[in-house]
């Protein structure tokens, strides 16, 4: 697939906030893999506050990666419509539906009468 440098620039962002946040969280899991389980719930005063950044960051990357692929979609989906609302496209595909029906009904008589 072609991407512009603009959207080339949001993939890596995308990629590069994402794997910010998830560092983050290992190192958070890392930092209390010595906390007894009744202690672990603290945890969560250091995920709000080193975690919940990068996240943000990485859903604004992810939300303009959506817009830009819903745009491509929608020419996708309206090329996809043109082509086959074609005359050419409609008497191609039924010839290959009668090719299909009638090669496999030669098939099954040649099978059957053999």
């Amino acid at each position: 697939m072609n991407f512009t440098p603009e959207q080339r620039a949001i993939i890596a962002g995308a990629k590069k906030h994402t794997l910010n946040f998830i560092n983050k969280c290992l190192e958070i899991l890392e930092g209390g893999r010595d906390l007894a389980p009744s202690e672990r719930y603290t945890l969560y005063q250091v995920y709000k506050v080193e975690a919940t950044p990068p996240a943000n960051e990485a859903r604004v990357y992810f939300g303009k990666l959506i817009e830009f692929t819903d745009a491509g979609y929608e020419t996708s989906i309206a090329s996809f419509f043109a082509k086959t609302d074609s005359e050419s496209f409609k008497m191609n595909f039924f010839c290959y539906i009668l090719i299909g029906i009638s090669g496999g009904a030669a098939g099954t008589f040649l099978y059957c009468y053999r």
